[in-house]
């Protein structure tokens, strides 16, 4: 049985050169995490994120050629998406497809999309489902990791998925979906974003950020404290065998 969430999990901080060396150190963890995951298990469940790093590492991961990862063996989830039709530009399964998915030999029943045409609380009900379904036909019970790598991204508000500060999502305590609307700041506003408690039933986290707008935020987040708990979301989530968070030097404040 793995232990409960909480805060056991020291991150592990690798400060890389650029955004070229993130993506590159983040496909080399990825690869092996999924081959690891297959060899104990018998198959990989994976969860992509959105934004512009992610389409650098999917680059990477495509390089690879198709036999070199366990894709037949993967399958891919979302942590979250905006609330708008596959084919739209701000969508992060299109994004997904067009960057990773079309290119590597993953079947597509094990593509397991958040539906952003549905009504918001319709299409979050409906992945949480989609979830829970998939942990029963693994095997996976409720007190084990579902995710084998949870990949996330970060705002310079230190939202992470689409948990941002502030919202009562993140005082979610049983729901693994939920719809949430973004600040303003943020469009598409209305999302859906898998929860807290379910970002803790990640075997690994891979936290990417670079860029000096996230300088102050990587910097709150790592010191690990309770205000950096309470106020930044990206700060809560740890992965139960180990949470790593890549960075850029600039993001590092290395520069």
């Amino acid at each position: 049985m793995s232990a409960p969430h909480d805060q056991r999990i020291r991150p592990e901080l690798v400060v890389l050169a650029d955004a070229d060396a993130v993506a590159d150190e983040a496909a080399t963890r990825v690869a092996a995490a999924m081959r690891e995951a297959v060899a104990a298990r018998g198959q990989c469940v994976l969860a992509l994120s959105g934004g512009s790093t992610p389409r650098r590492l999917h680059a990477r991961l495509v390089a690879m050629g198709a036999e070199a990862l366990p894709w037949a063996q993967t399958y891919i989830v979302f942590g979250d998406e905006r609330c708008v039709p596959p084919d739209d530009s701000a969508s992060n399964f299109g994004m997904a497809r067009e960057t990773l998915l079309a290119h590597v030999p993953v079947p597509d029943a094990q593509v397991l999309r958040m539906e952003g045409e549905r009504p918001p609380a319709d299409g979050a009900e409906r992945y949480e489902a989609t979830l829970r379904a998939l942990a029963t036909r693994l095997g996976v019970a409720e007190e084990d990791a579902l995710f084998d790598v949870v990949l996330l991204g970060m705002g310079a508000d230190g939202h992470t998925a689409s948990l941002f500060p502030g919202d009562a999502a993140l005082d979610e305590t049983t729901r693994w979906v939920l719809d949430v609307c973004a600040p303003a700041t943020y469009a598409p506003r209305d999302r859906l974003t898998l929860t807290l408690p379910a970002l803790s039933r990640a075997r690994t986290v891979l936290v990417l950020a670079g860029g000096a707008e996230k300088r102050d935020a990587v910097a709150h987040a790592l010191r690990g404290d309770a205000d950096a708990r309470e106020t930044l979301p990206v700060a809560r989530v740890r992965g139960r065998a180990r949470t790593t968070w890549l960075l850029d030097r600039v993001a590092a404040g290395h520069a």
